[in-house]
């Protein structure tokens, strides 16, 4: 990104205006700029009897790992990207986000049915023969051996109460989202151990709950920087972290709490063209993975050095080949816009916009309330 400045007062701009900005800054060409409100798409759902849009708006303010980022996000609901881009800007002049990704490893399951032997005789004779069934696995799938991927593990599980013993089959995707890869390895896995031990196998898919395939962000802001509307950045800090504390024991205010959250996650993931459902369906299961719903992320107060420290880590998973990212025309220019990210980049960066859309929230929530400056954007949306 050439200069922050050019998005200095952005929302005070005409669209034209911002659009210029935008090609400019990014070097797009009049395809690109004519992608972002494209309807001629090369793909279709079932039935399709027209195209739906949303509105498409950036972000500006990130900075994350040392690299600056205007993010694209895709909302309906008015004050999401203001107060992203303004949760970003307060995380920014303190430094940043500092953000990390476990690696792009999805998960898949395959129900094997026990049908009179017992677990352990078929955990060991699947144990037994492990490395030679990975190594069958492997030889059908050089292209992703190719790419950098490859199944790396099997390993097992028993639920007595529907008698069936389950593999997980964890495989490295690379940059695809792979929900299409998994499933088919996890049918060929089903096929292998029925030919060479003629056991049969119920559901085989992947799982969504990637717990192999975390991102995180954590941010440290000193109280000065957090003072809003005649408040004292030091109470404001307070706030924030009992009203985390509220969501830690109470569900109710826990699942509105990680909705916040979302609101900024899945428009970035609608901007990218990747899977709104899965990461949602992810993120609240990991949200109860020890058995009480709890809030995503974390704040609290470090009283030696006068800051609020935040922490978010996410299940997610993303991809930046395959399926509509490379179909979608608007899609193409949108990852232009975020420097042709790779999976471990675009995760990064969805998990810094959550933490900047929870701090906004939680900010507003423990000053004026949430509605003020919601429901003035909101009232502006509909006069346009």
């Amino acid at each position: 990104m050439k200069n922050n400045n050019s998005f200095s007062g952005f929302y005070k701009k005409t669209q034209s205006q911002r659009v210029e900005i935008i090609q400019k800054e990014f070097n797009l060409s009049e395809k690109d700029i004519k992608n972002l409100n494209t309807t001629d798409i090369n793909f279709s759902t079932e039935n399709n009897i027209g195209v739906f849009s949303l509105p498409l708006g950036i972000a500006p303010n990130f900075l994350i790992n040392g690299k600056k980022y205007i993010v694209p996000m895709v909302t309906e609901e008015s004050s999401v990207i203001a107060a992203c881009s303004f949760g970003a800007k307060i995380i920014s002049v303190n430094g940043g986000f500092s953000a990390s990704y476990s690696g792009s490893i999805m998960q898949g399951q395959v129900q094997v049915k026990l049908e009179g032997n017992s677990y352990q005789k078929i955990c060991d004779l699947l144990c037994s023969h492990k490395e030679d069934l990975i190594l069958s696995l492997n030889g059908l799938h050089e292209s992703l051996i190719t790419h950098g991927g490859k199944i790396l593990d099997l390993s097992f599980y028993h639920i007595p109460d529907i008698n069936s013993l389950i593999t997980l089959i964890d495989i490295n995707v690379c940059e695809a989202f792979g929900a299409n890869l998994t499933d088919t390895i996890c049918e060929e896995y089903a096929s292998l151990i029925k030919e060479k031990f003629n056991l049969n196998s119920n559901l085989k898919i992947l799982t969504n709950l990637c717990i192999k395939r975390m991102a995180e962000a954590r941010c440290s802001i000193k109280f000065e920087n957090l003072a809003h509307l005649g408040y004292d950045g030091t109470l404001v800090a307070q706030g924030i972290e009992e009203a985390y504390r509220f969501a830690c024991y109470d569900q109710f205010r826990a699942t509105t709490h990680n909705k916040g959250i979302m609101n900024g996650v899945d428009a970035l993931l609608l901007a990218t063209g990747n899977d709104t459902r899965a990461v949602e369906a992810a993120t609240h299961s990991y949200a109860s993975i020890d058995g009480v719903y709890k809030p995503l992320s974390s704040w609290r107060i470090d009283e030696d050095k006068k800051t609020l420290e935040g922490h978010l880590k996410l299940p997610i998973s993303l991809g930046t080949v395959g399926g509509i990212t490379s179909t979608h025309p608007c899609v193409k220019t949108v990852l232009k816009i975020l420097k042709n990210p790779s999976v471990s980049d675009l995760s990064q960066i969805a998990v810094c916009v959550g933490l900047a859309q929870n701090l906004s929230a939680l900010r507003a929530l423990v000053s004026e309330g949430i509605q003020q400056g919601h429901m003035r954007l909101h009232n502006s949306n509909r006069k346009i």
